[in-house]
């Protein structure tokens, strides 16, 4: 667990525990990471689970690219996903578990949306597409005109009339589908009798 006190101006972007670390000074070991919108911290536990060694830097030390941060998810086939971060004093390989695969981009995603401007992260993400299906409506969306597709190719549009339940007016619509009555607004469905 995180044993760091945050500034009365900081707030926690993104934490995630029992990550290993190996950094290009030599410290390597088990632990948590967190990244603040003032500083990435990580800390190393102990054989007994407590918290043995703290490595902070300010988030001014990542290094960046146009304005991106040099934050990167790696996903090598048969192995841990990992994610390389830079620095001006080390590189840093933080090695998630194989089922925290989504949780390893969740941290990169994170990060770069959260430090770079609105215009960098938008071609950021476009570029990656790291969460193509993470808006509920866009979603919805996709599926909505997929089965669309499928229910149009499958039963094909037959004009169809019926007699509407509630004036007796002729309703005109595609067979299986509902339509509404011109003169009275009442929706039914047409059967084609």
């Amino acid at each position: 667990m995180i044993d760091v006190k945050l500034d009365f101006d900081e707030t926690v972007l993104v934490k995630f525990e029992d990550v290993h670390f190996e950094t290009s000074a030599g410290t390597k070991g088990k632990g948590d990471i967190f990244v603040s919108n003032k500083r990435m911290v990580l800390t190393r536990e102990s054989l007994f689970g407590k918290t043995k060694e703290t490595l902070s830097f300010p988030i001014s030390e990542l290094k960046t690219y146009n304005g991106r941060p040099q934050i990167r998810y790696n996903d090598n086939p048969g192995q841990n996903p990992t994610v390389d971060i830079y620095t001006t004093r080390m590189q840093i390989e933080v090695t998630f578990e194989a089922a925290q695969r989504r949780d390893a981009k969740w941290f990169v995603y994170q990060v770069h949306q959260n430090l770079c401007s609105e215009e960098e992260f938008a071609k950021w993400d476009a570029e990656t597409n790291f969460f193509p299906a993470r808006d509920p409506i866009n979603v919805a969306e996709r599926i909505g005109g997929t089965i669309g597709t499928v229910l149009n190719a499958m039963m094909p549009q037959i004009p169809g009339t019926s007699n509407c339940s509630k004036c007796g007016s002729l309703v005109h619509g595609i067979i299986g589908r509902s339509a509404k009555c011109e003169f009275c607004g009442n929706e039914q469905l047409i059967t084609g009798k």
